[in-house]
Order: C-alpha cells, then sequence, then structure tokens
C-alpha cells in the first residue's frame, strides 16, 4: 500500500517516528542506521515551520475576572484557616 500525499504533517511525522526507531532498534545494521539518520535529518529540515507549538507557554492572564476569581479563592481560604 502506498500513500498518495506523502507531504502530509501527519505522513512526515509517522516517517519521523519509524526513522527513530529505526535508529534506536540495535537489530539495524550500522548502514541502513546511517541512511535513516540522513532521512531524518532531512525530513526535520522540511518540517521546520513558524507554527505554535501545543504546548506553548502564554503570559498569565490578568484582567477584573481572573482578579475576581483570584480574590474569591482567597476569601474562601482565609474563612477555612
Amino acid at each position: 500500500m502506498e500513500l498518495e500525499e506523502k507531504d502530509r504533517p501527519v505522513h512526515l511525522a509517522l516517517k519521523q517516528e519509524f526513522l527513530l526507531q529505526k535508529i534506536e532498534d540495535i537489530t539495524t545494521n550500522p548502514g541502513a542506521r546511517a541512511a535513516a539518520r540522513a532521512e531524518l535529518e532531512r525530513l526535520q529540515a522540511l518540517t521546520i515551520t513558524d507554527q505554535i507549538s501545543l504546548f506553548a507557554t502564554t503570559e498569565p492572564e490578568s484582567g477584573p475576572e481572573v482578579e475576581d476569581e483570584q480574590d474569591n479563592v482567597q476569601e474562601k481560604e482565609s474563612e477555612r484557616g
């Protein structure tokens, strides 16, 4: 079975994962491992983008709603203590 759109991000990510596993496999011969490393480096160079990471950090929110919620939490803690 052949993929028709091998340049789609999901297919590139799967190919990179496959190559990583091939590189880490102790049964892979040195020549195949070197070829997998070269292919992985080529793919990684292609996939560098300016996309925002899923786990990107942002500055903490501030504003009336956040401050009111923080005040409510502090009031509840002082009532308990």
